[in-house]
């Protein structure tokens, strides 16, 4: 059984999904303002952007739980 993210690796993901997500809809933006909504590639890279959308809220809301969970006793004291 392989472990959970950690909250901390939770949070980098979470950065990391949400960067990719816009640029996914810049290029999308792009796309469909320069060829037109209804082309095949601008189609596409709107049904891209739409689903990792959908990917970077799953992770979005999984990092808000992490969050909003108390640190175990071992972290939740500074060194």
């Amino acid at each position: 059984m392989k472990n959970p993210l950690s909250r901390n690796e939770l949070e980098i993901l979470d950065r990391q999904v949400a960067a990719i997500s816009y640029q996914l809809a810049e290029i999308s933006h792009l796309l469909e303002s320069r060829l037109g909504t209804h082309t095949e590639l601008a189609t596409q890279a709107k049904a891209a952007q739409n689903e990792f959308t959908s990917l970077a809220r799953r992770i979005h809301q999984q990092a808000e739980l992490a969050r909003a969970q108390p640190l175990p006793e071992s972290q939740a004291h500074s060194a």
